[in-house]
């Protein structure tokens, strides 16, 4: 499961948006091995008010902890070109952060999933399919 918050000055429209939310979630998936189904993009707009209408955005990733710095960098590479090829900004005006979530402080189907916990045993019981969740 990752979350990706994408902090932007109003003005995009939604087609830009579901080009953006498109190419993160079906290249998240295929870079995690995992469903699209298990991404999550959403668009937090503000006010602009001093700002140049070309300053930029900050994307805030939640994901799963264990990821190598080779992933991450695909990750970048991945939200920073989906970015870039949908809007005016080059890949200066594209800042990502990272947030580690311990496996242990994240649910799905009321349940804590973490390696050895219940929802991971169904998964490895062959009782859950993880694209179901």
């Amino acid at each position: 499961m990752s979350l990706f918050i994408v902090n932007c000055a109003k003005g995009w429209d939604l087609e830009t948006k579901e080009k953006i939310r498109s190419d993160i979630t079906k290249k998240m998936g295929a870079l995690a091995r995992v469903s699209d189904k298990l991404m999550a993009v959403l668009f937090h707009e503000y006010e602009a008010e001093n700002m140049s209408p070309n300053h930029g955005c900050f994307v805030i990733v939640y994901m799963s902890e264990g990821r190598t710095d080779e992933f991450k960098d695909e990750l970048v590479a991945v939200v920073t070109d989906a970015i870039t090829e949908h809007t005016d900004f080059d890949d200066g005006k594209v800042a990502v952060m990272i947030h580690d979530v311990l496996k242990g402080n994240m649910a799905a189907r009321r349940k804590i999933v973490n390696r050895a916990g219940p929802l991971a045993q169904l998964i490895n019981d062959g009782e859950l399919d993880p694209e179901e969740l």
